[in-house]
């Protein structure tokens, strides 16, 4: 009886075992030659200013609806594909991965709607994706969504949307909005004005570099 048993079990673990084995082969695969291994190849040129290098690898894996690829290509093609841009190449890309919900490619996509990049200029389209962006915490989206606001464009001027949206950014490090939001300190914008918080403000981006916080600095000392 036990003989009868352990035969009816061997096929059963003997399947087991061969499926463990494919599972666990394409797994290997998918780590070694699918979507996201493509895009860390790509990434390592990318980080090395290598575009030409790095286009190939995020192509494959854009193939695949691999939404960072996609919009690493949308970089390339606005900032970096050689003596001229192909704007429409970007909006392309950046569309694709802004509709999987990429922040970074939605902040984009909002720039390229604001300078009518490969697209026609289209302020309330540019707030659209910098408040999507925004939304998910990503701080250029924090920053362009604060200028849409102080400046009124896409949207009613509001000091206080623009400075809520300052702080968010700037308290994530970026520098950029590090010196908005002393700015807005600085003229009483959407907050009362305090010259000691500018100067704070101004001094954390000026520390990282951002020249025009320097200057400030230099007036108000």
């Amino acid at each position: 009886m036990n003989n009868i048993i352990t035969n009816m079990k061997k096929p059963y673990i003997i399947g087991t075992v061969v499926l463990l084995v494919v599972i666990g082969g394409f797994f290997v695969y998918e780590h070694e030659h699918g979507p996201e291994a493509k895009y860390q190849k790509g990434l390592r040129y990318y980080k090395e200013k290598d575009y030409k290098e790095a286009l190939p690898f995020f192509e494959e894996a854009a193939e695949h609806n691999y939404a960072p690829a996609e919009e690493k290509l949308g970089v390339i093609y606005a900032e970096h594909s050689g003596i001229l841009p192909h704007y429409s190449k970007a909006v392309y890309w950046f569309k694709k991965a802004a509709k999987q919900g990429n922040a970074a490619a939605e902040n984009y996509l909002g720039l390229m709607y604001l300078e009518g990049l490969g697209v026609s200029q289209h302020y309330s389209k540019a707030v659209r994706w910098f408040k999507k962006s925004a939304e998910q915490g990503n701080a250029k989206g924090e920053n362009d969504l604060a200028v849409m606001y102080q400046h009124g464009k896409g949207v009613p001027r509001d000091y206080n949307k623009a400075f809520y949206w300052y702080k968010k950014a700037a308290e994530q490090g970026y520098a950029r909005a590090e010196y908005n939001l002393g700015h807005m300190y600085a003229k009483g914008l959407g907050v009362r004005q305090d010259y000691s918080k500018a100067l704070y403000w101004y001094k954390k981006a000026a520390k990282k570099g951002f020249k025009r916080a320097r200057r400030k600095l230099r007036h108000l000392e």
